[in-house]
């Protein structure tokens, strides 16, 4: 129950004094090198699928079964949300210094932009708009690591009951990149 992206992470969503486990978490898990996706669901027992916030999502070429299906396979197409209607677009180029490019749009202002590499943030962008774009290439040699981006979305007056007033935010899968 709550935000198991990371240990400590605030705010977690949930009523437990000790909503994470250490070792246990989303990035806890990346850093023992299992290949996990990231998707959002909510934890409803009203069979209400989508209302009550947390929001699976795909990036597909198109609206058929084959842009669905090839969204699907494609590990970076997916990604969660805590419930805004965002659109997320990440990608990671190059093997010398990897350029990593996101473009992203949500249905309230975008506060903040965030990569993450290794578990570690590595750049952060500030935001105040519906929309953020951002390239960064990695000064780092080069290594075997993983990326992924968190956007954080400014707290919104009209949205789920359980999310009024709280921050919004949204993850892309990780890429993994060779050393």
């Amino acid at each position: 129950h709550g935000r198991a992206e990371c240990f400590n992470n605030t705010p977690h969503f949930s009523n437990k004094s000790v909503p994470t486990i250490k070792g246990k978490t989303w990035v806890d898990q990346l850093n023992t090198g299992k290949q996990l996706g990231c998707i959002c669901s909510s934890d409803d027992h009203w069979a209400r699928p989508g209302t009550c916030g947390l929001m699976a999502a795909w990036s597909a070429s198109g609206l058929t079964r084959e842009g669905i299906v090839n969204a699907l396979l494609k590990p970076q197409a997916c990604y969660g949300t805590t419930g805004d209607r965002t659109i997320l677009y990440f990608d990671v180029e190059g093997q010398e210094h990897p350029t990593v490019r996101v473009r992203a749009a949500a249905g309230t202002e975008i506060e903040k932009l965030e990569i993450i590499k290794d578990g570690s943030v590595v750049h952060t962008r500030e935001g105040d708009a519906l929309t953020i774009e951002d390239t960064w290439v990695d000064p780092a040699a080069p290594s075997a690591c993983w990326y992924y981006v968190r956007l954080t979305l400014r707290e919104q007056a009209v949205c789920e009951e359980n999310m009024v007033g709280r921050k919004q935010f949204a993850w892309s899968s990780p890429i993994w990149m060779k050393g």
